[in-house]
Protein backbone atom coordinates (compact mmCIF):
# COMPACT_ATOMS: atom_id res chain seq x y z
CA UNK A 1 0.00 0.00 0.00
CA UNK A 2 1.03 3.37 -1.05
CA UNK A 3 1.34 6.08 1.41
CA UNK A 4 -1.31 7.98 -0.72
CA UNK A 5 -3.80 5.22 -0.72
CA UNK A 6 -3.35 5.08 3.13
CA UNK A 7 -4.10 8.24 3.85
CA UNK A 8 -7.26 8.14 0.73
CA UNK A 9 -8.97 4.71 1.77
CA UNK A 10 -6.93 2.15 3.59
CA UNK A 11 -9.92 0.01 3.43
CA UNK A 12 -9.04 -1.24 -0.48
CA UNK A 13 -10.51 0.06 -3.90
CA UNK A 14 -14.24 -0.70 -4.67
CA UNK A 15 -14.80 -0.80 -1.00
CA UNK A 16 -18.03 1.65 0.85
CA UNK A 17 -19.47 4.68 0.38
CA UNK A 18 -17.46 7.30 -0.81
CA UNK A 19 -19.22 10.14 1.28
CA UNK A 20 -19.21 8.35 3.86
CA UNK A 21 -15.12 7.36 3.98
CA UNK A 22 -14.85 11.47 3.95
CA UNK A 23 -16.91 11.96 7.16
CA UNK A 24 -14.93 9.68 8.50
CA UNK A 25 -11.30 11.02 7.08
CA UNK A 26 -12.79 14.75 8.10
CA UNK A 27 -13.79 13.37 11.63
CA UNK A 28 -10.21 11.88 11.91
CA UNK A 29 -8.33 15.00 10.33
CA UNK A 30 -10.31 17.22 12.89
CA UNK A 31 -9.51 15.24 16.19
CA UNK A 32 -5.41 14.85 14.57
CA UNK A 33 -5.97 18.44 14.86
CA UNK A 34 -7.31 18.42 18.80
CA UNK A 35 -4.52 16.22 19.25
CA UNK A 36 -1.81 18.58 17.59
CA UNK A 37 -3.54 21.13 19.89
CA UNK A 38 -2.12 19.57 23.41
CA UNK A 39 1.15 18.50 22.16
CA UNK A 40 -0.17 14.75 21.57
CA UNK A 41 2.48 13.26 18.58
CA UNK A 42 6.22 13.34 19.17
CA UNK A 43 8.02 12.15 16.12
CA UNK A 44 11.90 10.73 15.62
CA UNK A 45 12.98 9.92 12.21
CA UNK A 46 15.78 7.82 11.12
CA UNK A 47 17.27 6.79 7.76
CA UNK A 48 16.11 2.99 7.16
CA UNK A 49 19.59 0.52 7.40
CA UNK A 50 19.57 -1.02 4.18
CA UNK A 51 17.67 1.06 0.96
CA UNK A 52 16.60 4.37 0.72
CA UNK A 53 13.67 5.68 2.91
CA UNK A 54 12.90 6.27 6.35
CA UNK A 55 11.20 5.43 9.83
CA UNK A 56 9.01 7.60 11.38
CA UNK A 57 9.08 6.68 14.83
CA UNK A 58 6.08 8.58 16.88
CA UNK A 59 4.46 8.90 20.63
CA UNK A 60 1.12 9.07 20.38
CA UNK A 61 -1.18 10.45 22.93
CA UNK A 62 -3.93 8.60 23.63
CA UNK A 63 -7.59 10.46 23.27
CA UNK A 64 -9.67 8.32 25.45
CA UNK A 65 -7.82 8.98 28.87
CA UNK A 66 -8.37 12.49 30.68
CA UNK A 67 -5.30 14.97 29.57
CA UNK A 68 -3.16 14.91 33.37
CA UNK A 69 -3.38 10.85 32.88
CA UNK A 70 -0.16 10.24 29.86
CA UNK A 71 -0.63 7.36 28.10
CA UNK A 72 0.95 7.27 24.57
CA UNK A 73 1.15 4.57 22.09
CA UNK A 74 4.09 3.83 20.00
CA UNK A 75 3.13 3.87 16.61
CA UNK A 76 5.82 3.26 13.39
CA UNK A 77 5.43 4.19 9.73
CA UNK A 78 8.31 2.70 7.17
CA UNK A 79 8.28 4.85 4.39
CA UNK A 80 10.21 2.66 1.01
CA UNK A 81 10.31 5.17 -1.92
CA UNK A 82 10.09 3.32 -5.11
CA UNK A 83 13.57 3.79 -7.15
CA UNK A 84 11.43 5.09 -10.00
CA UNK A 85 9.96 7.79 -8.11
CA UNK A 86 12.16 11.33 -8.77
CA UNK A 87 9.28 13.47 -7.25
CA UNK A 88 10.15 15.26 -3.70
CA UNK A 89 6.68 13.54 -2.64
CA UNK A 90 6.58 10.39 -0.86
CA UNK A 91 2.60 9.95 -1.67
CA UNK A 92 3.93 7.03 -4.35
CA UNK A 93 5.85 5.12 -1.33
CA UNK A 94 5.31 1.97 -0.34
CA UNK A 95 4.53 1.91 3.50
CA UNK A 96 4.56 -0.93 6.47
CA UNK A 97 3.38 0.38 9.68
CA UNK A 98 3.10 -0.63 13.43
CA UNK A 99 1.24 0.08 16.38
CA UNK A 100 0.78 -0.73 19.91
CA UNK A 101 -2.42 0.37 20.21
CA UNK A 102 -5.03 -2.24 21.44
CA UNK A 103 -7.75 -1.81 18.23
CA UNK A 104 -4.44 -2.22 15.84
CA UNK A 105 -3.61 -5.47 17.63
CA UNK A 106 -7.12 -6.92 18.13
CA UNK A 107 -8.83 -5.44 14.50
CA UNK A 108 -6.15 -5.34 11.63
CA UNK A 109 -2.93 -6.74 13.13
CA UNK A 110 -3.34 -10.17 11.01
CA UNK A 111 -4.99 -8.43 7.83
CA UNK A 112 -1.93 -5.98 7.76
CA UNK A 113 0.22 -9.22 7.79
CA UNK A 114 -1.33 -10.24 5.41
CA UNK A 115 -1.45 -7.46 3.24
CA UNK A 116 2.60 -6.96 3.59
CA UNK A 117 1.92 -4.22 5.58
CA UNK A 118 3.24 -4.56 9.01
CA UNK A 119 7.20 -4.31 9.60
CA UNK A 120 8.91 -7.46 10.43
CA UNK A 121 11.88 -6.80 13.34
CA UNK A 122 8.63 -5.37 15.48
CA UNK A 123 6.27 -8.14 15.19
CA UNK A 124 7.94 -9.70 18.14
CA UNK A 125 6.74 -7.17 20.72
CA UNK A 126 3.38 -9.09 19.99
CA UNK A 127 2.25 -12.65 21.11
CA UNK A 128 2.27 -14.75 18.07
CA UNK A 129 -1.58 -15.39 18.01
CA UNK A 130 -2.26 -11.75 16.59
CA UNK A 131 -0.17 -13.28 13.35
CA UNK A 132 -1.67 -16.51 13.07
CA UNK A 133 -5.18 -16.17 13.92
CA UNK A 134 -7.72 -14.20 11.75
CA UNK A 135 -10.10 -11.56 14.17
CA UNK A 136 -13.44 -13.21 12.45
CA UNK A 137 -15.19 -11.21 15.54
CA UNK A 138 -13.99 -8.25 15.07
CA UNK A 139 -12.83 -8.04 11.54
CA UNK A 140 -15.09 -10.66 9.18
CA UNK A 141 -14.72 -8.72 6.35
CA UNK A 142 -10.81 -9.02 6.98
CA UNK A 143 -9.94 -5.58 5.66
CA UNK A 144 -7.46 -2.91 6.83
CA UNK A 145 -9.20 0.24 8.07
CA UNK A 146 -8.93 3.53 9.30
CA UNK A 147 -6.87 2.43 12.72
CA UNK A 148 -6.64 5.53 15.01
CA UNK A 149 -3.01 5.88 15.69
CA UNK A 150 -1.85 5.38 12.35
CA UNK A 151 -4.70 7.41 10.64
CA UNK A 152 -3.82 10.32 13.16
CA UNK A 153 -0.02 10.13 12.29
CA UNK A 154 -0.53 10.19 8.55
CA UNK A 155 -2.70 13.23 8.89
CA UNK A 156 -0.17 14.90 11.02
CA UNK A 157 2.91 14.39 8.45
CA UNK A 158 0.64 15.92 5.74
CA UNK A 159 -0.70 18.80 7.50
CA UNK A 160 2.64 19.77 8.72
CA UNK A 161 4.35 19.04 4.90
CA UNK A 162 6.45 16.24 6.58
CA UNK A 163 5.14 14.10 4.06
CA UNK A 164 8.19 15.70 1.57
CA UNK A 165 11.21 13.81 1.44
CA UNK A 166 13.49 16.36 1.29
CA UNK A 167 11.36 17.32 4.84
CA UNK A 168 12.65 13.89 5.90
CA UNK A 169 15.91 14.00 5.04
CA UNK A 170 16.03 17.27 6.76
CA UNK A 171 14.45 16.10 10.02
CA UNK A 172 16.76 12.34 10.22
CA UNK A 173 18.81 11.56 12.62
CA UNK A 174 20.98 9.45 10.40
CA UNK A 175 20.77 5.19 10.00
CA UNK A 176 18.42 3.44 12.17
CA UNK A 177 19.81 1.17 14.86
CA UNK A 178 17.11 -1.46 14.87
CA UNK A 179 17.91 -3.29 18.20
CA UNK A 180 17.75 0.23 19.57
CA UNK A 181 14.02 0.83 17.85
CA UNK A 182 12.68 -2.31 18.96
CA UNK A 183 13.67 -1.74 22.62
CA UNK A 184 12.04 1.72 22.69
CA UNK A 185 9.04 -0.14 21.22
CA UNK A 186 7.57 -1.43 24.58
CA UNK A 187 5.19 -5.05 24.00
CA UNK A 188 2.10 -4.76 23.46
CA UNK A 189 0.85 -7.13 26.61
CA UNK A 190 2.89 -4.26 28.90
CA UNK A 191 1.07 -1.38 26.87
CA UNK A 192 -2.20 -2.88 27.29
CA UNK A 193 -1.50 -3.28 31.44
CA UNK A 194 -0.76 0.06 30.98
CA UNK A 195 -3.74 0.94 29.26
CA UNK A 196 -5.90 -0.83 32.05
CA UNK A 197 -3.85 1.06 34.72
CA UNK A 198 -4.93 4.26 32.94
CA UNK A 199 -8.73 3.21 33.20
CA UNK A 200 -8.46 2.74 36.74
CA UNK A 201 -6.57 5.78 37.49
CA UNK A 202 -9.82 7.56 35.86
CA UNK A 203 -12.36 5.79 37.68
CA UNK A 204 -10.10 6.65 41.29
CA UNK A 205 -9.76 10.00 39.92
CA UNK A 206 -13.24 10.26 39.35
CA UNK A 207 -14.41 8.85 42.52
CA UNK A 208 -12.05 10.65 44.75
CA UNK A 209 -12.70 14.03 43.18
CA UNK A 210 -16.37 13.76 42.65
CA UNK A 211 -15.99 14.31 39.28
CA UNK A 212 -16.61 12.84 36.05
CA UNK A 213 -14.09 13.51 32.92
CA UNK A 214 -15.98 13.21 29.98
CA UNK A 215 -14.73 14.08 26.03
CA UNK A 216 -17.18 14.89 23.51
CA UNK A 217 -16.53 13.05 20.06
CA UNK A 218 -18.11 16.36 17.70
CA UNK A 219 -16.21 18.67 19.58
CA UNK A 220 -13.53 17.27 21.38
CA UNK A 221 -13.92 19.35 24.64
CA UNK A 222 -13.67 18.13 27.76
CA UNK A 223 -16.36 17.59 30.52
CA UNK A 224 -16.28 18.02 34.12
CA UNK A 225 -19.58 17.20 35.99
CA UNK A 226 -20.27 16.62 39.46
CA UNK A 227 -20.96 13.35 40.26
CA UNK A 228 -24.65 13.33 40.59
CA UNK A 229 -25.11 16.54 38.39
CA UNK A 230 -27.60 16.26 35.52
CA UNK A 231 -27.48 18.06 31.92
CA UNK A 232 -29.73 20.85 31.19
CA UNK A 233 -31.51 19.11 28.45
CA UNK A 234 -32.33 16.25 31.50
CA UNK A 235 -33.37 18.96 33.77
CA UNK A 236 -35.97 20.19 31.07
CA UNK A 237 -37.06 16.55 30.28
CA UNK A 238 -37.43 15.89 34.71
CA UNK A 239 -39.79 19.83 34.23
CA UNK A 240 -42.11 18.58 31.82
CA UNK A 241 -42.38 15.28 33.34
CA UNK A 242 -43.74 16.69 36.63
CA UNK A 243 -45.88 19.15 35.01
CA UNK A 244 -47.52 16.81 32.56
CA UNK A 245 -48.01 14.66 35.85
CA UNK A 246 -49.11 17.87 37.81
CA UNK A 247 -51.64 18.55 34.83
CA UNK A 248 -53.29 15.64 34.46
CA UNK A 249 -53.68 15.08 38.60
CA UNK A 250 -55.56 18.52 38.67
CA UNK A 251 -58.05 17.36 35.76
CA UNK A 252 -58.83 14.20 37.07
CA UNK A 253 -62.55 14.29 38.60
CA UNK A 254 -62.53 13.44 42.63
CA UNK A 255 -63.52 10.10 43.04
CA UNK A 256 -66.94 9.98 45.50
CA UNK A 257 -66.07 8.86 48.91
CA UNK A 258 -68.18 5.66 50.34
CA UNK A 259 -69.29 6.25 53.45
CA UNK A 260 -70.23 2.87 53.95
Amino acid sequence: MTFKELLNNPVGKGTGNVAARYTVINDLKRRMALQQGIGGFELTVYDRPKGEGWILFFKVMSEKFYQKIKLYYDTVIEIIPSPEDNSNSILESEVKVMTNMPSFAFTYAYVAKQKGMTIPWLERRFPAIFWQQAPENRNPDATFGFEKSIMFVCYWLQENKYHFKKALRDLSKGKANLAVLLSKFMPFEKKLEEYKEAQKQVRELQKKSGFRVSKSRKTGKMTIKVQGQVSKSTQKARIRKVAKSSLSTKMEPKRPTNHL
